[in-house]
């Protein structure tokens, strides 16, 4: 970041797009009027932390005596450029109000609207506008276009959420410079995968399950009747081909629903026999139903099993059991979990259709479409 020097105005605006009412880019100017400048926000807040020099370019002037003055440590100045190209300069709290206004329009652009939702930190409302404006991308321009859109979105929330969870300025700086390799994804079914490995998870004060249940709550689609879970997998273990017990456990613990943890473990059983039994023995979870389920496991499980296919067949036992110990309300989402990292086991797959089948309850209802495609399964008639 360079230095200004002197004092600085607004001067005019950058546009972004060639279509009004949407936000533009705030231009400053020394006293000398020969250098063009650029507001730096602190992050997360609405105070600038300094400028950054401008090459000279076309931009929408004022007359410089119009423009608000700049300085570190004020406030940052938006610039919005209304629909007959009237050009607004002020604090977001400022402009509150009108953008607002601009808000209700239905003539104001999608883009817009999910821009002004963002600057005013209306969570709902990037949500709804996320996915209105994901659904027009992908009728205008197909469905790899809006899943490249909502994937990028989700991954930019993510680097943001990490940034805002580090415990310090050096821990932030750390986040940020593994940024390219943290990655979030969410598919058509609206399932999240997170990959965090990159970083020391003591750089940031929540933990990833708290982060997963965050984004998901911002990007499923709030129009499906069925809930969407977010789900993550082994591979953010470290030393992926060869881990240890405490990296498959790290790995597991950032899932936030305990259905998906028990089911990671199960599948760490069986591909790293050894290294997956010693995690099972090893771990200790918060929550009831994971306890209860794993302390059934350790009883059945050695610390090594002869072959993948006895190791299926002692997890292929244990679903049922699992199933009738897990909460009657959580009985769909462990199916489903188990389906997810289970189903490449055909002894497992098995039991996991078997208790399908057997099931009415409503919650395995709920999900019952998302088993049976995970499991390859054209649904069944109840009837």
């Amino acid at each position: 970041m360079k230095s200004a020097g002197g004092d600085l105005r607004i001067i005019g605006v950058l546009r972004y797009v060639d279509f009004v009412p949407a936000f533009g880019l705030p231009v400053a100017c020394n006293e000398d009027g020969q250098s063009l400048w650029i507001q730096v926000r602190q992050e997360h807040s609405q105070i600038i932390s300094g400028f950054e020099s401008l090459e000279k370019t076309a931009i929408d002037a004022l007359d410089l005596a119009d423009g608000p003055p700049v300085a570190v440590g004020g406030r940052y100045i938006h610039a919005f450029i209304g629909r007959n190209d009237q050009l607004y300069l002020d604090t977001i709290e400022s402009l509150a109000s009108f953008l607002g206004v601009t808000l209700n329009r239905v003539s104001t652009p999608l883009v817009t609207k999910l821009a002004i939702c963002e600057q005013l930190g209306d969570i709902t409302g990037e949500r709804t506008f996320r996915e209105k404006l994901t659904r027009d991308l992908a009728q205008s321009l197909g469905l790899a276009s809006a899943r490249a859109y909502k994937n990028s979105a989700i991954r930019a929330r993510f680097w943001e959420i990490l940034g805002r969870a580090s415990v310090s300025a050096e821990a932030y700086e750390r986040v940020q410079t593994r940024r390219s390799r943290l990655l979030a994804s969410i598919d058509d079914a609206g399932e999240i995968t997170l990959d965090a490995s990159a970083i020391d998870l003591n750089d940031v004060r929540l933990p990833i399950s708290e982060i997963a249940s965050q984004l998901a709550s911002e990007f499923q689609d709030a129009s499906s009747d069925r809930p969407r879970l977010p789900r993550v997998d082994l591979s953010s273990a470290r030393n992926l081909l060869n881990p240890t017990a405490l990296a498959v456990i790290s790995a597991v613990e950032l899932s936030p629903r305990q259905e998906e943890r028990v089911a990671l473990l199960m599948r760490s059983v069986m591909v790293y026999p050894t290294v997956g039994a010693e995690a099972i023995h090893q771990y200790r979870d918060q929550a009831a139903f994971a306890n209860k389920a794993l302390e059934y496991l350790r009883q059945r499980l050695k610390m090594e099993q002869a072959s993948e296919s006895e190791r299926g067949l002692i997890l292929a036992r244990a679903v049922p059991r699992l199933y009738t110990d897990s909460y009657p309300l959580q009985r769909g989402k462990l199916l489903y979990y188990l389906s997810v990292h289970l189903r490449d086991f055909p002894e497992i797959r098995d039991a996991i259709l078997t208790a399908l089948d057997r099931s009415t309850a409503r919650d395995v209802e709920m999900y019952r479409e998302d088993i049976e495609r995970v499991l390859g399964r054209h649904s069944v008639s109840r009837n």
